[in-house]
């Protein structure tokens, strides 16, 4: 897996929409990426080992 992925990339991996992937960054709820707001946006990163290790973790 790549190291950064999109919003896009992310979500559909996860199964969700993308603006509820973002949402999630936004308030912290997953421990594979972040949100942070500058100015009136955001910017996202998703660490993608850390996806698919949470993804193996979430179906064991």
């Amino acid at each position: 897996m790549k190291a950064r992925l999109s919003t896009a990339e992310a979500a559909k991996i996860l199964d969700v929409p993308e603006q509820f992937l973002r949402v999630a960054l936004q308030k912290g709820k997953y421990p594979f990426g972040f949100a942070i707001k500058t100015s009136t946006q955001h910017t996202y990163y998703i660490n993608g080992p850390q996806l698919e290790e949470y993804m193996r973790n979430r179906s064991a």
